[in-house]
């Protein structure tokens, strides 16, 4: 049958066999399951709404409009609730200003006296006029009208916009008891509390007036004698870790008199023998297994004591969950432990900035969630940029905590990230009944876990459920890996496996005429150009493969078909020494000082007794600037080894960026996030390296050079 024959029956319907599989197909489509047809009618309801809001919405801005008719619709659509912060800007930008005013003050004659009304005139006040103090007062009207935690905390971030962080703080507290993970919420507190931080330290030295500075709440008093005794308790109530302190020493007094809740210390002296390895180790010496001791007996307050059984709540059995239901625990306390059972969240918190501004954004590099939380000193000490911290937070009374928390460099945190995922890809995995679909990266090739969680939508609730439990359960074999990570040290080796040692050294021989005759002969020596005697070694037939594969990838990664690869031009055997003449002996330079012994054994055959008068030796490791978590930065330790470093490395091939260079990986796409993560691991350390008054790249400029500006990738 020709392709017009089958074009023709194509348009007329096609085969019988073609019609048959449609209407099976229709007769599965009806036959779909109850649950099935509703979850896709709920899908369509959900988009035709919408687009019915779209809509509206496109209607309510156009300036085609009648006034009177936007202003229905915004009635209608916010229903008594504040409208969306920028619809002023909006409704300016599609038409005119004058005709913004017109729809807000239509929208007071349709709706008055309610939040919808009241917030749009406020937007209007404060971002087309300017008019701080109306805008002020019509928010205290609308605070009066709010009724639930969600409004109250609109109206916080309008308050934000004014400077108002007293008014903020106490509106969006609410919100946070209700929900400590709401972003909008964090974002506002966040903001509040910064001003407030940041208004207490202009006022802190001298040269202030405590009559100057009007309050901004509009009550026209100076701030020293009006809002800044609420914004120094807010300030102080944040930092203040009390309430978590007092809830784990009643909780840990609470298990000695419950023997059958169980016994969270044996806990900790498995944990701690599982991150120790094979190690040795004092535990009063060994800050991190401290910590992971620590760990251990908070995770074993939220575990469920009979582990295994069948249950509907499989964690109400955890510590916790009994001490916050037992009836002469305080309530107070009660709730809080409440709340560290159904909210603790565990993650990899990866810092931005470790300043306090008095708190820090945290973003979970596993999950993408961010949490503005108060970190307190005592685990500030040492961390630099990038720093991640692996452990709990807590949120108590609305404000995030942190628990135990072990620091982490951005490589370690992606490593640890890398577990996590395969770990919990298996778990799901089994859970289905299903074969693990993860594929392990090659070496070097694992996912810059950092660097995407910045540009990355958080994972659904379910999914980061899974993670915590996995990092929560598992922080002991992590550990262990990190501590033999570190304890591995770099380890340079040559091709034949040893430990790589430039060594360059001036032998002597009897007869040097006659022995450079017998080396030219050697079947495995061939004399250069230059009249060096290479030695070449054994044929490289695996490891050659192995190269061109690689070379054949990136090149297909990289469409460059511009040029043949010609795989003939490529070495097939490698240098074992190179041999060059000189007065009384040879000069040989080898990578070994397993390579140097066989040279001197190869002119011993020839029947000749060297002596080595002369050695230099040079220990590449040794050369690195090793720092205290087990990182190696490649970069000397004097300001002439940096300045060198900096000017050549942009234009080396570096292991990490798969063999490119990191001029070549700025230039694509796929490249950055893997180049950003090698930039913030040097940032990370140069900023160590800077504070311990030691010299240190200047990462920024070589940003600049790379052109890949940190802001690609800002939280």
């Amino acid at each position: 049958m020709g392709r017009s024959a089958r074009k023709r029956r194509s348009r007329r319907g096609g085969h019988a066999k073609a019609a048959q599989r449609e209407k099976s197909a229709a007769g599965k489509r009806a036959a779909l399951p109850t649950e099935r047809r509703e979850a896709d009618e709920r899908v369509g309801k959900s988009k035709a709404q919408v687009a019915e809001l779209e809509r509206r919405m496109a209607e309510v801005l156009s300036a085609e409009t009648p006034v009177q008719r936007s202003a229905e619709l915004l009635c209608e659509q916010f229903d008594r609730r504040p409208v969306t912060r920028g619809l002023a800007q909006m409704l300016a930008g599609h038409a005119t200003s004058e005709r913004a005013h017109a729809v807000a003050e239509a929208a007071t004659r349709k709706c008055p006296a309610t939040l919808t009304a009241l917030t749009l005139a406020a937007d209007v006040a404060y971002e087309l006029d300017c008019d701080q103090a109306r805008a002020g007062a019509l928010l205290e009207q609308a605070r009066l009208l709010a009724d639930d935690a969600g409004q109250r905390a609109e109206l916080a971030e309008r308050m934000v916009d004014l400077s108002r962080a007293a008014d903020a703080l106490e509106l969006v507290a609410g919100q946070l008891l209700e929900d400590p993970r709401d972003q909008t919420a964090q974002c506002t507190f966040a903001r509040a509390l910064e001003i407030a931080h940041a208004r207490l330290d202009a006022h802190a030295g001298e040269g202030w007036s405590r009559r100057g500075n009007r309050c901004p709440c509009g009550s026209g008093r100076p701030w020293w004698n009006c809002c800044r005794r609420a914004e120094r308790m807010a300030l102080q109530r944040f930092g203040d870790r009390g309430r978590l302190d007092r809830l784990r020493e009643a909780l840990s007094a609470w298990i000695e008199r419950e023997p059958a809740v169980g016994v969270p210390a044996e806990r900790a002296t498995e944990w701690v023998a599982d991150a120790a390895g094979a190690e040795p180790f004092e535990l009063g010496l060994d800050q991190e297994l401290e910590a992971v001791a620590t760990m251990a007996v908070e995770h074993a307050w939220l575990a469920g004591v009979e582990e295994g059984t069948e249950a509907e709540d499989p964690d109400a059995d955890a510590p916790l969950a009994r001490f916050a239901r037992d009836p002469d625990v305080p309530p107070e306390l009660a709730g809080a432990a409440t709340r560290w059972c159904s909210d603790a969240a565990y993650g990899v918190w990866q810092m931005h900035d470790p300043r306090p501004r008095p708190g820090i954004w945290l973003t979970d590099i596993l999950t993408g969630m961010r949490l503005y939380v108060a970190v307190p000193v005592a685990q500030l000490r040492g961390v630099a940029r990038w720093t991640a911290l692996l452990g709990p937070l807590v949120p108590v009374e609305g404000i995030w905590r942190t628990g135990a928390v072990l620091p982490l460099t951005p490589a370690e945190a992606d490593r640890v990230a890398e577990i996590a995922c395969r770990t919990a890809n298996t778990i799901a995995s089994a859970v289905a009944g299903k074969h693990p679909r993860f594929k392990a990266p090659k070496p070097g090739r694992e996912q810059p876990h950092g660097v995407l969680a910045s540009v990355s939508e958080p994972v659904p609730p379910e999914v980061a459920d899974l993670f915590a439990d996995v990092l929560g359960s598992g922080i002991p074999q992590l550990v262990a890996e990190l501590r033999a990570m570190r304890g591995a040290g770099p380890r340079l080796t040559n091709i034949d496996g040893e430990e790589l040692c430039i060594v360059k050294a001036h032998v002597e021989v009897s007869d040097p005429a006659r022995t450079a005759r017998l080396l030219a002969a050697h079947l495995d020596v061939e004399l250069e150009d230059d009249g060096v005697l290479a030695w070449w070694g054994r044929e490289l037939d695996p490891e050659h493969e192995t190269l061109l594969a690689e070379l054949r990838e990136r090149r297909s990664d990289e469409h460059e078909h511009e040029h043949a690869l010609d795989e003939d031009a490529w070495p097939q055997r490698w240098v074992r020494a190179r041999i060059r003449p000189v007065d009384g002996g040879f000069e040989v330079e080898v990578n070994s000082s397993e390579r140097m012994t066989r040279v001197l054994e190869l002119l011993r055959e020839l029947g000749d007794e060297p002596a080595v008068r002369e050695q230099l030796r040079l220990e590449p490791v040794q050369g690195m600037t090793t720092l205290r978590l087990g990182g190696v930065a490649p970069f000397g330790g004097s300001q002439e080894a940096i300045d060198s470093w900096l000017r050549d490395w942009p234009d080396q091939p570096v292991p990490a960026l798969r063999g490119r260079t990191p001029r070549g990986a700025a230039s694509r796409e796929a490249d950055r996030p893997r180049l950003e993560a090698l930039l913030r691991e040097l940032e990370h350390h140069a900023c160590r390296l800077t504070r311990a008054e030691l010299p240190a790249p200047d990462v920024q400029a070589l940003r600049e050079e790379l052109e890949l500006p940190a802001e690609l990738w800002a939280p």
